[in-house]
């Protein structure tokens, strides 16, 4: 732990590296100004780096970058803020972009990106996937190796989505192939029962019609 003198004030400000404060990350010490004051490099969330004034940091006078303010003054100019592609816009980049999401393991973790265009604007989002969206469906990459595009997604409802995942199992039967989900439907048994069977190393016969 770093501990210096903030000139002007004659009292101890202690900085931690990789400690954030509010949506700063400190990464290091940056330089002293001529007044005295001491200046550390951060990170904010949004991923501007840059160097701010510690007093600015402890006291949570600069509690980012901006970018609050300037969401702030967009969210106001194309008044999408609570429409519910805006949350999806929000979740998808927050998957991609965040080691923190519990699910960035599957998805940015293992390199599933977004591209610069929805990044850089809700709206561009809207404009691109308003079409065919309707309450309820879910945002759904064709290629799910691929990444979040106008031209990789689509519109699917949530069973649909579900078929569609990547770790989803297959059973195939009398020269048919299909997910546990659609299985399930047609012969009237449970689809998790069907994936239980599998799991448990099961034949695709038995994980429908049981053991004999």
């Amino acid at each position: 732990m770093k501990k210096f003198t903030n000139s002007g004030q004659f009292k101890k400000i202690e900085i931690t590296v990789g400690v954030i404060y509010n949506k700063w990350e400190v990464m290091g010490h940056s330089h002293q100004n001529s007044s005295g004051n001491y200046y550390w490099i951060c990170k904010c969330e949004c991923g501007v780096i840059k160097p701010v004034a510690a007093h600015r940091i402890v006291n949570g006078e600069s509690k980012s970058c901006g970018c609050n303010r300037r969401s702030k003054l967009i969210n106001r100019k194309h008044g999408l803020r609570y429409h519910p592609l805006y949350n999806i816009w929000n979740g998808m980049k927050y998957r991609c972009n965040n080691p923190n999401s519990h699910n960035y393991r599957l998805y940015g973790g293992r390199g599933i990106r977004v591209c610069d265009r929805w990044l850089e604007s809700v709206e561009n989002f809207y404009n691109d996937m308003i079409n065919g969206y309707q309450k309820g469906l879910h945002l759904d990459r064709i290629d799910v190796n691929g990444d979040y595009s106008p031209e990789n997604c689509r519109w699917l409802t949530c069973e649909q989505n579900n078929n569609n995942k990547r770790f989803n199992w297959v059973v195939s039967f009398d020269g048919r192939t299909h997910t546990p989900t659609e299985w399930g439907r047609e012969l009237g048994i449970n689809a998790n029962t069907i994936q239980s069977r599998k799991r448990k190393g099961w034949t695709d016969y038995e994980s429908l019609f049981g053991l004999k």
